[in-house]
């Protein structure tokens, strides 16, 4: 009898349905990252244990129908003085673990019967063909598992008997919300504490949408767009800021603009432009702004400097004048 023939003899207790040989750990519910934890024992065909020290196990979780992976793993463990029992759990990354499957989705994903999977043919046992298999679960879908063992005196696989992984597959996927896990949906939560809010119509979740395409006309937009309001705006006192330089007549403008502008040396004065003017130094005093028939300029004051004969000023509108 061949070696591997008489490892084949394993007593796990027909995985006991799975209650025990493959079972969820207890905090599958909760943690963040599921796993599913194998326990068995493998015996010798006289009854002894097997107890290699290198021990490798592949372990498959396969499609129910054309036995595809969806998911494989391979682990080392020490069964030396373990009479042979083992335990193996998936998807914990552990020293001496590693994923072989090489399939794009999670270990979750591969336990969730929400969405499809292609799977290579070569990957399939049951593929009737090349072609690549398109395994889309039902809804009561279960798991089929493979486990799979050999030691470094061993060439080939010993594989023990299909197992069906019936309650870890509903389990598992109850973590996620229609295969979506908690961290993907819009949840309230107060600290990491699950708080509660009113429940959004079907008007807020449409115009939530147009918030987020920029369609909303209920809301301003960063780029000033949506903004139209039909009455006066109350600032409540508040100031504006961070505006621009006015371009348009109608544009509002800003204090540096109005410093500058209007009461600095750029002034315009009736409308016309002024040239600079310059700021007034201590020995311009007396200086006044005269029309050029252009623009406005600065200019000393005339003064008068001629005598009366007589010491007296006429004034008249020249009527009088001989």
């Amino acid at each position: 009898m061949k070696r591997t023939q008489a490892l084949s003899r394993i007593m796990l207790q027909t995985f006991v349905a799975l209650a025990t040989a493959a079972t969820l750990v207890t905090t599958v519910a909760e943690a963040a990252t599921p796993t599913v934890t194998l326990q068995g024992r493998i015996t010798k065909a006289d009854g002894t244990p097997f107890q290699s020290p290198g021990t490798e196990f592949k372990i498959q979780v396969l499609s129910p129908d054309q036995k595809c992976v969806l998911y494989e793993e391979t682990q080392t463990k020490d069964l030396s003085g373990k009479d042979g029992l083992f335990a193996v759990s998936l998807n914990d990354g552990s020293a001496g673990s590693a994923r072989t499957d090489g399939n794009s989705w999670t270990f979750s994903q591969a336990l969730s019967n929400k969405g499809s999977f292609s799977i290579p043919a070569a990957r399939c046992a049951n593929a009737g063909g090349t072609s690549p298999v398109v395994y889309t679960p039902l809804a009561s879908d279960e798991r089929v598992l493979l486990v799979a063992f050999k030691d470094p005196t061993m060439s080939t696989w010993d594989a023990m008997p299909y197992s069906l992984l019936s309650h870890s597959v509903s389990s598992v996927d109850s973590i996620n919300v229609g295969g979506f896990p908690s961290t993907a949906l819009c949840r309230v939560e107060d600290n990491g504490t699950p708080g509660s809010a009113a429940a959004m119509s079907s008007a807020d979740y449409t115009e939530l949408l147009k918030i987020v395409d920029g369609s909303t006309s209920q809301y301003a937009k960063a780029d000033g767009s949506g903004f139209t309001p039909t009455s006066a705006v109350n600032y409540n006192g508040q100031r504006i800021t961070s505006i621009g330089a006015p371009t348009a007549a109608s544009d509002a403008t800003n204090k540096d603009y109005v410093d500058t502008k209007v009461s600095g040396q750029d002034s315009k004065i009736y409308g016309q432009d002024a040239t600079a003017i310059g700021t007034l130094a201590a020995g311009d005093s007396g200086k006044v702004l005269t029309w050029d028939g252009s623009k406005w300029v600065m200019q000393v004051a005339s003064t008068f400097t001629n005598t009366l004969a007589n010491g007296s000023l006429w004034i008249g509108n020249g009527s009088n004048v001989i």
